[in-house]
């Protein structure tokens, strides 16, 4: 449930196959499939109970074929494979409890969490005595903001099974986030957990600390793993955050800058430089001004969809939560539709090749047929608002998609001082894969020089409108810019606007912390502090090449 990426900010986690699909880290406790949290016979037992059933000394039935396919895609990380073999055994089988159980593991990649939840629970109606499913239910109502919802799923998993481990930091992640840290507390005294997740439970229990501002209880709860290498390298990379957030709140930039040295080299991934910029130099040529004025379009002209397109840590959530608190607008927060359009564009159009270029044989049809979707998905996420804001963090490159599907989309675009910005993503934890950049101040600025390529080919060869929003002087002026983003968006001025740190929605984001709270500067020029430790990232930033 917790998310891993930082200090205060939790979501779901998922089974160990998404890891190098999904934006989340790798887990102990995973949705229903829970045995690493299990004591061996436990383990064991569950493993016989959930093995699929088949008619004894019979040959493998079509349907065993296709959910072995299924479930070898979904370990490869062929999310869109894995659900199609997935439809094809609840075709033949409604009730098949293991491809209903995929499936919820497979929406939850995609967030499509309504469906998620969904699936989830008619396992749950076909297994009601399994508590782990009740800890995924938990965990897809709490991704959605439902954090009463989240607690009483847990109570019931907590009723099945008394003591369980998965449910009781679970319950005090959730409690943590509600901010009842004294609660959160007493319902860690007494866990017992075997020994593989003991440091789990120190990151639960550092991580309530660390939010009830306990900053030198966090640190020394958190120390005695961070040093021992047989930690599992995820859950030692999260403590290493954790403290360095914690030194960081101290005032010792010098621990800090270490802890967050440790926390990036515990899990890291190879990053190429050249296939990056060459991606980036492939965009710009296919959507060339020419290109981009003659391809076909949906004839859809809905106002409705506003899209955020800024790096990570560049303010992103802070302008969503503005605008989501209009009582006529909808912050939607990342969602991946726009994503997962561009993955399987060359798939629907039965094209010989790959994203972009398979956009020439786009039709208005096809457009129309994408932007229903979108739309629909929206509709039903906000309640029919009048605009529905999305900032998911690739949304920068997906803006000549966008520009196809929604031609009267508004888009926000937003910088922060380029030193703030990459450091405060090197502060951060995010998917080894997707963001392989991110474990290295050097590469973290030459992805944001990508970027800021990237978008100014936009603003140059694009007819959407666009609003540029600077970090610095929002939270300098909110009043000021958060009236011209809101009349950008072509809504009337609401003073709920002002108090964007008052919404009672759930943000499942690293920037949880930063918009609960009212407009602050603490953050701007907060790289000075650490310039000592930023050669490399400076280096690249003021590099030409």
């Amino acid at each position: 449930m917790h998310d891993t990426a930082a200090p205060g900010t939790y979501r779901y986690t998922r089974h160990a196959a998404f890891d190098a699909t999904t934006d989340r880290p790798p887990a102990d406790l995973r949705y229903g499939m829970l045995e690493a949290a299990m004591p061996r016979k436990a383990r064991a037992k569950n493993k016989k109970r959930n093995r699929p059933s088949r008619p004894a000394k019979s040959a493998p039935t079509a349907m065993d074929h296709d959910f072995r396919e299924a479930y070898t895609a979904f370990k490869k990380g062929n999310m869109y494979g894995a659900e199609a073999a997935c439809r094809r055994v609840l075709k033949q089988n409604k009730k098949h409890v293991d491809a209903l159980h995929l499936m919820a593991e497979i929406m939850t990649v995609h967030d499509r969490f309504t469906e998620a939840y969904e699936y989830f629970k008619k396992c749950a109606a076909i297994r009601p005595r399994e508590a782990g499913l009740y800890v995924s239910l938990a965990n897809v109502s709490f991704t959605q903001g439902r954090t009463e919802d989240a607690l009483v799923e847990l109570e019931k998993a907590l009723k099945l099974r008394p003591g369980y481990p998965a449910a009781v930091m679970d319950k005090a992640f959730v409690l943590d986030r509600l901010g009842r840290y004294d609660e959160a507390r007493e319902s860690l005294k007494g866990l017992l957990v075997p020994a593989e997740l003991v440091p789990k439970a120190a990151l639960c229990r550092a991580t309530i600390e660390h939010n009830d501002k306990k900053y030198e209880q966090a640190i020394a709860v958190a120390q005695p793993f961070v040093n021992d290498d047989a930690t599992p390298p995820d859950t030692r990379m999260m403590l290493a955050y954790l403290q360095g957030s914690a030194y960081d709140k101290l005032g010792d930039p010098d621990r800090a800058m270490a802890a967050w040295k440790i926390a990036n080299n515990a899990v890291r991934t190879p990053f190429d430089r050249h296939e990056y910029r060459n991606a980036v130099d492939q965009t710009i040529k296919f959507f060339s001004r020419r290109l981009a004025e003659i391809l076909p379009r949906s004839s859809i002209r809905s106002a409705v969809p506003i899209f955020i397109a800024g790096m990570p840590r560049s303010g992103t959530t802070l302008i969503e939560q503005i605008i989501h608190r209009h009582p006529q607008a909808f912050g939607a927060g990342e969602l991946v539709d726009i994503e997962v359009f561009r993955n399987t564009l060359q798939t629907r159009m039965e094209s010989i090749d790959p994203y972009p270029r398979c956009l020439r044989n786009l039709t208005t049809e096809m457009a129309d047929k994408l932007a229903t979707e979108y739309l629909d998905h929206v509709a039903e996420l906000s309640g029919g608002a009048d605009r529905v804001v999305n900032k998911h963090l690739d949304n920068i490159k997906n803006l000549g998609l966008i520009a196809l599907l929604f031609p009267r989309a508004r888009v926000i675009t937003n910088r922060r001082d380029p030193v703030d910005n990459c450091l405060s993503i090197y502060m951060n934890r995010f998917h080894p894969i997707k963001h392989a950049y991110s474990t290295d101040l050097g590469h973290i600025g030459f992805v944001y020089k990508q970027s800021q390529r990237l978008l100014q080919h936009w603003r140059e060869v694009l007819d959407l409108p666009m609003l540029d929003i600077d970090y610095e002087q929002l939270v300098a002026d909110q009043e000021r810019f958060s009236r011209a983003i809101i009349d950008f968006c072509g809504l009337e001025w609401d003073d709920a606007c002002l108090q964007f740190h008052r919404s009672k929605r759930s943000v499942m984001t690293l920037s949880y912390a930063q918009v609960s709270k009212p407009m602050y500067t603490s953050a701007v020029a907060r790289w000075k502090k650490y310039e000592a430790h930023l050669g490399p990232l400076l280096a690249e930033l003021e590099n030409d090449s």
